[in-house]
C-alpha cells in the first residue's frame, strides 16, 4: 500500500480550534508530500479558508465492503 497526500481546502471555522462540520473541498492528491512553500502559496491565494495536507493510505473501503 502507498502513502497517499490530500490537500484540502476548508472554510474557516468561527473558531480556530474547531473544523468539525465545516464545509471541506479536496483540492488535488499526491503521491509525494507537497512542500511548506506550496502550501503557503495556496493559503495566500485562498483567503478564508485553511489548507490542511492529509497523509494517508491509498486504499479505502465503503459500506458495501469493497476496496479501491
Amino acid at each position: 500500500m502507498s502513502k497517499e497526500y490530500l490537500v484540502l481546502f476548508v472554510d474557516e471555522p468561527g473558531s480556530w480550534r474547531d473544523v468539525d462540520g465545516q464545509k471541506a473541498e479536496v483540492f488535488m492528491r499526491f503521491t509525494e508530500e507537497p512542500t511548506e512553500d506550496f502550501l503557503s502559496q495556496l493559503a495566500r491565494q485562498n483567503r478564508g479558508r485553511r489548507v490542511y495536507c492529509l497523509m494517508g493510505a491509498s486504499s479505502w473501503f465503503s459500506a458495501d465492503g469493497k476496496v479501491e
